[in-house]
């Protein structure tokens, strides 16, 4: 017998969902662009000043260009923004 009480119970197999809801999109963006703007990804991704080399926020072009790099089926709808990003497009299971 299972450990899982889900599995103790009749309960069904998870549900897999492919998709991501507008709603959670607009979270998941929301909670990204927030680390953005307090410079929590400024070690990994810093915006440095032109007259001296200090780092002062976090380098929105260069996070972005790598997040499309690595997922490419996340969609720019135009611009390098978060806001402007769409969903990555499920795949068709074959």
């Amino acid at each position: 017998m299972s450990s899982y009480f889900s599995d103790r119970h009749s309960r069904t197999t998870p549900r897999a969902v492919e998709t991501i809801s507008p709603q959670t999109w607009a979270g998941i963006l929301s909670l990204l662009e927030a680390r953005v703007t307090d410079g929590s990804l400024a070690f990994g991704f810093p915006a440095e000043c032109q007259d001296g080399g200090a780092i002062y926020g976090t380098d929105q072009v260069s996070l972005w260009d790598r997040a499309l790099a690595e997922i490419p089926r996340l969609l720019p709808a135009s611009g390098g923004t978060a806001r402007r990003l769409q969903p990555p497009m499920a795949t068709a299971k074959g």
